[in-house]
């Protein structure tokens, strides 16, 4: 039993007539995560590009500075700090 197109099309617009206030109601609700969807991402994209242009100062090469070399564990208990890698090296 196939319809043809034309009847499916008569049946939509017949059901969007019978329920008017559900057919507003799911249209204004598609509007509106449409556009927070799109607030979203343009407030997301004007964060980024205002904390890139506020790093910008500093240039291509960041220095990282920390208490401990990288990848070294320190055992708060003890006091003591050791090396995770060979390559790192425990100063101070």
């Amino acid at each position: 039993m196939t319809m043809l197109f034309s009847e499916i099309i008569k049946m939509a617009w017949s059901s969007l007539g019978a329920n008017k206030l559900r057919s507003a109601l799911t249209m204004l609700g598609i509007t509106i995560g449409v556009f927070s969807v799109i607030s979203v991402m343009t407030a997301i994209g004007a964060l980024q590009y205002s904390i890139e242009n506020g790093l910008s100062f500093l240039g291509s090469n960041i220095f990282q500075f920390g208490k401990y070399p990288a990848m070294c564990r320190k055992n708060f208990a003890t006091g003591t700090t050791f090396p995770t890698n060979r390559r790192c090296t425990i100063i101070g």
